[in-house]
């Protein structure tokens, strides 16, 4: 047996030899782990389609393999920088899709002259979102309460153009090598009020244009300054909200929003790349059947301009008029799951160049998030991550 042992070990180092196979001397790289699927089993859509991801009824953990293919044109926004870094593995396991970030001047230049403030975990943010080979759009905006037209929500006062535009170079020459496409300003069609909202609130009602044409203008020099700093960059205009639903209720957008867009075109358009719109439809105690104020807005725009049409945010949200043990309900969950496959669905079949989830974590805003927590998702979440999959 020892004679036979012997010619067995001879025979076996003859063999790596010739292959030139080195023995280990030390153990293999632990893989690293990946966040993948936990929660109970899928449903699936309501229309009964065959394409349901695959949902495992607890936390398993796969070698990360990092896939390099073109980013899915659906993708999500995360309601904060430290929610998307707290679901790190969360995000990377959705990657890589079209997301979105906001770098706001009033954050960064709280006051006038006293330098920068760039955050760390904004950074990081970009980072990882980065990392993910995600399309990153940029939303510039926010501005701080010294340079706005009236205290509250409103618009950058001409004034402080060249402090708005400054910040605008400095944000680009700092992020340009990691986003893709930005957005100018959000929500800019929403009215000046004297809350600190978080729209963009440009909107005035008292105008003939409702306060279009001024903002056009503003669109095109910052445009002009990011294309300076950044040639291939992407721009597009801030955010539609295009108020066009009363109670859920969905019918023509007509109204101030397309009077201020259509007053902004002339101005804007051939410094821009595409419009960015909002676009939510709520949940009323039924399944959804269809995207109505999604498909309403994109008529509304397709009458005005043939420029791409990016959905920076949308979803579905519990309607506010709902008992929130509703909202709160596994009906709700499931509806909200079966609403993503809808608006994938329409995203393709509208050809809009971006579908963006808001908000893949905890925002507590209408129960439209995808995520309780960093680590436990809802149902919403793999149903997303089916959609950037297709």
């Amino acid at each position: 047996m020892r004679r036979f042992s012997l010619i067995f070990l001879f025979v076996a180092v003859a063999l790596m030899a010739a292959c030139d196979i080195t023995p280990l001397t030390s153990p293999l790289p632990t893989p690293e782990p990946q966040f993948h699927t936990m929660a109970p089993a899928y449903p699936g859509p309501a229309q009964g389609t065959d394409n349901v991801p695959i949902i495992l009824p607890f936390r398993t953990y796969f070698p990360r393999i990092l896939a390099q293919h073109t980013p899915s044109k659906l993708g999500w926004e995360a309601a904060s920088d430290g929610q998307a870094l707290a679901a790190r593995a969360a995000i990377l396991a959705l990657s890589p899709g079209t997301v979105r970030t906001g770098i706001a001047w009033r954050n960064v230049e709280p006051v006038r002259g006293a330098g920068y403030i760039w955050s760390a975990s904004k950074d990081q943010h970009i980072n990882l979102l980065a990392e993910g080979g995600n399309r990153i759009i940029g939303i510039l905006l926010w501005s701080p309460q010294w340079a706005v037209e009236t205290p509250g929500c409103s618009p950058v006062a001409p004034a402080y153009y060249s402090d708005w535009l400054a910040f605008v170079r400095a944000a680009v020459e700092r992020y340009g090598d990691r986003i893709d496409v930005w957005e100018v300003q959000n929500e800019m069609d929403a009215p000046i009020s004297p809350e600190d909202k978080g729209w963009g609130c440009a909107g005035k009602p008292w105008l003939a244009d409702k306060g279009g044409t001024e903002w056009g203008k503003f669109v095109a020099m910052t445009a002009d300054v990011i294309r300076a700093e950044q040639p291939s960059a992407t721009i597009l205009s801030g955010g539609l909200l295009l108020g066009c639903d009363v109670a859920g209720q969905y019918g023509p957008c007509t109204g101030d929003s397309l009077t201020f867009f259509a007053a902004a075109l002339p101005y804007m358009r051939d410094h821009i790349d595409g419009v960015g719109f909002h676009s939510y439809d709520y949940w009323t105690k039924s399944p959804p059947t269809n995207t109505a104020s999604l498909d309403a807005k994109v008529v509304a725009l397709r009458k005005l301009t043939t420029l791409p049409l990016w959905l920076t945010e949308g979803g579905m949200l519990c309607h506010r008029t709902l008992d929130q043990f509703l909202c709160a309900s596994q009906e709700y969950e499931e509806a909200q799951a079966d609403y993503i496959h809808l608006w994938g669905d329409s995203c393709r079949r509208l050809g809009l160049e971006s579908c963006v989830h808001y908000s893949i974590t905890k925002n507590g805003w209408a129960w439209a998030d995808c995520m309780n927590n960093a680590t436990t998702p809802r149902l919403c979440y793999f149903a997303l991550q089916d959609e950037l999959r297709k």
